[in-house]
């Protein structure tokens, strides 16, 4: 692998990594609580998550620092985390809204 694809690629772990801090924050909050975590609760924040950073990512560098490949995956991971909270959020249960 090139110095150019290791880049893009801790560029995107580095972009990502909210999705995981997000995860880490719910598994937190359920044992603090006691309470049981909801899968789609937990599914909405995380898709929510990727589609913010992934859109953040790719309006806040100037176009010379993203690859058009890295360009490419933060568009689908956007799309991909936009459209799945889309499908999860009416599947809440209507006391957690």
């Amino acid at each position: 692998m090139d110095r150019v694809d290791f880049q893009a690629a801790a560029r995107l772990f580095h972009y990502w990594c909210p999705v995981l801090l997000g995860w880490s924050v719910s598994e937190v909050v359920g044992r603090a609580t006691g309470l049981p975590i909801s899968s789609v609760g937990r599914g909405v924040l995380l898709m929510a998550i990727w589609a913010a950073y992934s859109f953040d990512r790719l309006i806040d560098p100037t176009p010379q620092e993203l690859s058009r490949g890295l360009t490419k995956v933060l568009w689908t991971g956007f799309v991909a985390g936009g459209t799945g909270f889309l499908i999860l959020l009416p599947r809440l249960p209507a006391g957690t809204l």
